[in-house]
């Protein structure tokens, strides 16, 4: 019993670090990017773009669009956890949108030049204890914002 708990313990852990089959993008720097959308349009990112990295303009806008099927989890403690961001480049913007069941949305501009990560979380985990062990998914992106 000991060594199980043990092991999803690790294996939990071990998955919050690195989502699996995902290699996150190495920092980028201001001198070595080129900004993802030139024409200044809003970046869309979703399940997809985990890992990735970009590159903003001051003003540019971002849109995280992070989905579960409500069918098979009709919990709201089972969907992508609040996109959050950690830096000062990325300010959040008041959503003018509603999502459907399911769906976790963020909006951000870009503010000020430097870095930024926006990331959420997704466990399969029933709400309450005990805890499953199931793993927990991790989606996050790096941003430079250049002048």
């Amino acid at each position: 019993m000991r060594l199980r708990t043990l092991v999803a313990a690790v294996a939990t852990a071990a998955t919050l670090t690195i989502t699996p089959g995902i290699a996150l993008a190495a920092p980028i720097t201001a001198t070595h990017c080129r900004t993802t959308q030139p024409d200044g349009s809003v970046v869309r990112l979703g399940l997809a773009d985990n890992g990735r990295s970009l590159c903003l303009r001051t003003d540019q806008r971002v849109l995280v669009v992070l989905s579960v099927d409500p069918q098979v989890y009709p919990d709201p403690s089972n969907w992508w956890t609040p996109i959050t961001e950690d830096g000062a480049a990325l300010a959040p913007l008041p959503l003018t949108i509603l999502p459907v069941r399911g769906t976790t949305i963020g909006s951000f501009r870009a503010v000020q030049p430097g870095a930024a990560t926006l990331s959420s979380t997704w466990s399969i985990c029933p709400p309450g204890p005990p805890a499953c062990g199931a793993p927990i998914r991790l989606w996050r992106i790096q941003a430079q914002v250049t002048a």
